[in-house]
C-alpha cells in the first residue's frame, strides 16, 4: 500500500515559488470542480491543490517537488474523460495542462504539425483545414478534447477503420518524466527507426509513465470528394452482413456507424424535421471518401450491397448540408440519450465483427434485465466493432447506481470478454474498468505495473489507474460532507466539456471554476452538501455574461442562462437554501 503526504503550506508556497500566485488553486470553489469528468461523482476525487503551470521547466520543477515529498500528481486536460482518467483519487495535486494550448509550428512541406499538449482537436483542425489538410482522429468530443489527452488515451473516432487512431499519427514527443528529467522519444520526421518505441509507451498510458509537453505530429490530405448515406434495417443482423460484405469487396469506408433501435428512435425525436417522418429500426451510416471517380464506383458498390439486403428506408447525401445532417443523426446519439434519464453513463468495448450481432443480442437480453429496476441501456458505435452501451438512471439513487455497477458487470464479465473483445476501444480504463483489466490480461498486467515502476517508483504519477497500479487503501484527505439528491432538481449536465472553449468568462480567468460546466459542477456541490454558498461561489456567478454561448454549445439542451439568473436571484434575495 502506498501511503503519500497530505499537502501543506510549505508544500504550497513551493508551488507558488514555481508557478506563480495566480497558478496555484486551493479555494475549494477553485478545486472542486475538477473532482468530476464524464463518469459518475463519487464525492472522493477531490484534488488537495489544482497548478496551471505555463511550460515544461514548471512541469519538471513540480515533479521534483512531488517525488520528493511523495506527493500524487493527476494530469488533467479538458477533463472529458469517459473512465475517469483525470480524478485524482489520492488528493494531492491536479495538473492543468490547457494554458499549453500553443500550435507551434505548421509545415505543409514536411506533412507534420508541432503542437503543445493543450490544444483542442478541432482548433487544430480549423487551422489546417485551409490549408488542404487535417488530422485525422476525430473522437466525438472533438471541440474540447486536447491533443494531449488524445494521445493518454490513443483516441480514435468515427473514422478510425480507414484513417486508424492517435498512435498512427505521433511521430515525436517530448516530455517529462516522474522523475522530472525532460526526454525526446521519436524523431520529428515521417520515418525512423533509429530507437526503441519509447514514445510508443507514453500513447494510451493514461499519464502515468509521463507527462507529455509538445507533439509532433503527422498530418494528411483532406479528401477531394465524399459520398453518405444511411441505411434503416430491421435488425443488426443484417447490417453486420452488409460490413462482412463491404469487406469481402475490399472497400474501405472512412465511416460506417450505426444505432440501435432505441437510439434511432431518439436521436430523430432530438433532430425532429424530417426525421420525424422517417421509419425506426436499425441506423447504418455509411460513408466513402477520396478521388471522384473512386468515390462514385466505391459508394456505388456499397449502396447495391445495401439495397440488396431490402433496407425499410434509406437516404442519400445530396449535397453538403444533407452530409451533415446525416452524420448529425449519429452525432447525437449520447445528448439525445440523455434526455431520457438525470444521468447518462457511455460504456466502451470492441468485439470482431463476426461476434458483433451475437454480442448486441446479449447486451439487449441484459437491458430487459434491468428495464423494470428503472435502468434503460441502448447502443451505438463504430463498426469495427467498437460499441458503446449507454446507461440512462439516477446517478443520485444509491439503488439505481447499485444497478447500473451490476449491468455493466454483466456486459464486461458475460459477453464482452467471453466473446474475445477488449473492455476499452477508445475511452481507456482508467479507474471505471479497473475491475476488469486482469480477467482480460492476466499474463501481462503484472508485467504493465513493473514498466510503471521504472517510470515511476514512488507512483506520483496518476496513481491508481489499473494500467499502472491497483487502487490502494490509501484514501484522500478530502472529505466531503453529503446528502441525498433523491428529488431533488439538478442540473442534467453531462460534463461533457462542449461549453468551456465557447464562454468568455472561461477565456478571461481560465479557471474550470468560471466554465459553464464548473458554474453546474459548483450548483450540483451546493445541493449535495458538499460544499458552502460564499463570496467566492457568488463572485464565480456574477462574472458569468448571460451571453448565452454554452446555451447553443450545449448538447444536453440545458437551458443555462435561465438557471444561472435564477440562482443570482435566490442569491440577490438572501435565501442560501
Amino acid at each position: 500500500m502506498s501511503e503519500y503526504t497530505e499537502i501543506n503550506e510549505e508544500i504550497i508556497q513551493k508551488l507558488i515559488d514555481i508557478c506563480g500566485d495566480s497558478s496555484v488553486l486551493t479555494d475549494i470553489m477553485d478545486i472542486f470542480p475538477y473532482s468530476m469528468d464524464g463518469t459518475l461523482f463519487t464525492g472522493e476525487t477531490i484534488p488537495e491543490v489544482v497548478v496551471q503551470p505555463q511550460n515544461k521547466e514548471q512541469i519538471s520543477e513540480i515533479l521534483v517537488l512531488a517525488n520528493e515529498n511523495k506527493v500524487p500528481v493527476t494530469p488533467r486536460g479538458s477533463g472529458t474523460s469517459l473512465a475517469g482518467n483525470p480524478l485524482p483519487i489520492y488528493g494531492g495535486i491536479i495538473l492543468d495542462l490547457t494554458s499549453l494550448d500553443i500550435i507551434e509550428e505548421i509545415s505543409i512541406a514536411d506533412n507534420i504539425v508541432i503542437v503543445e499538449p493543450g490544444v483542442i482537436c478541432d482548433n487544430l483542425n480549423a487551422k489546417l483545414a485551409p490549408l488542404g489538410y487535417f488530422f485525422p482522429p476525430d473522437p466525438a468530443s472533438s471541440s474540447a478534447a486536447t491533443i494531449g489527452g488524445m494521445i493518454a488515451n490513443n483516441s480514435g473516432g468515427l473514422q478510425a477503420f480507414k484513417y486508424g487512431v492517435t498512435a498512427n499519427y505521433v511521430l515525436w514527443l517530448e516530455v517529462v518524466l516522474p522523475s522530472g528529467k525532460i526526454v525526446e522519444f521519436g524523431s520529428k520526421t515521417l520515418k525512423s527507426v533509429s530507437s526503441l518505441n519509447l514514445g510508443g509507451l507514453m500513447i494510451g498510458s493514461e499519464g502515468v509513465l509521463g507527462i507529455v509537453t509538445k507533439i509532433a505530429l503527422k498530418i494528411k490530405p483532406l479528401p477531394e470528394s465524399r459520398r453518405t448515406g444511411f441505411y434503416i434495417f430491421k435488425d443488426f443482423e443484417t447490417i453486420t452482413e452488409v460490413i462482412i460484405a463491404i469487406r469481402n469487396t475490399r472497400i474501405v469506408p472512412n465511416m460506417q456507424e450505426f444505432l440501435d433501435k432505441m437510439t434511432t428512435k431518439v436521436c430523430f425525436q432530438y433532430l425532429g424535421g424530417d426525421y420525424t417522418n422517417y421509419p425506426l429500426g436499425y441506423f447504418l451510416l455509411l460513408e466513402v471518401d477520396g478521388a471522384p471517380e473512386q468515390v462514385e464506383k466505391d459508394y456505388g458498390g456499397i449502396h447495391q450491397i445495401c439495397t440488396s439486403l431490402k433496407p425499410i428506408f434509406h437516404k442519400i447525401a445530396e449535397s453538403p448540408e444533407d452530409r451533415d445532417n446525416i452524420i448529425q443523426a449519429r452525432k447525437v446519439a449520447l445528448p439525445a440519450l440523455s434526455q431520457l434519464a438525470p444521468t447518462t453513463s457511455l460504456e466502451d468495448c470492441t468485439i470482431n465483427i463476426s461476434h458483433l450481432a451475437e454480442a448486441l443480442h446479449k447486451i439487449e437480453e441484459i437491458a430487459k434485465e434491468f428495464v423494470e429496476k428503472g435502468l434503460k441501456v441502448a447502443t451505438f458505435g463504430h463498426l469495427e466493432g467498437n460499441l458503446h452501451p449507454t446507461f440512462m438512471f439516477n446517478e443520485h439513487n444509491d439503488e439505481d447506481v447499485k444497478n447500473f455497477n451490476e449491468a455493466v458487470d454483466k456486459i464486461y464479465n458475460d459477453v464482452v470478454i467471453p466473446l474475445g473483445g477488449t473492455i476499452t476501444g477508445e475511452h481507456g480504463v482508467g479507474l471505471v474498468k479497473a475491475r476488469f483489466i486482469e480477467k482480460e490480461h492476466p499474463s501481462a498486467l503484472k508485467l504493465m505495473h513493473k514498466v510503471k515502476r521504472l517510470f515511476d517508483p514512488n507512483l506520483i504519477l496518476n496513481p491508481g489507474k489499473a494500467k499502472g497500479s491497483l487502487v490502494s487503501e490509501y484514501k484522500n484527505p478530502i472529505e466531503l460532507t453529503q446528502k441525498s439528491l433523491v428529488g431533488v432538481p439538478s442540473p442534467s449536465c453531462m460534463r461533457c466539456g462542449f461549453c468551456v472553449n465557447e464562454c468568455p468568462s472561461y477565456s478571461e480567468f481560465r479557471r474550470e471554476s468560471y466554465s459553464p460546466r464548473g458554474k453546474l459542477s459548483l450548483i450540483r456541490g451546493i445541493l449535495r452538501g458538499n460544499i458552502p454558498v460564499n463570496e467566492k461561489f457568488t463572485k464565480i456567478l456574477f462574472a458569468c455574461t448571460l451571453c448565452g454561448a454554452c446555451e447553443t454549445a450545449c448538447p444536453a439542451l440545458i437551458k443555462t442562462v435561465d438557471l444561472f439568473e435564477g440562482v443570482r436571484s435566490l442569491i440577490n434575495s438572501g435565501d442560501k437554501e
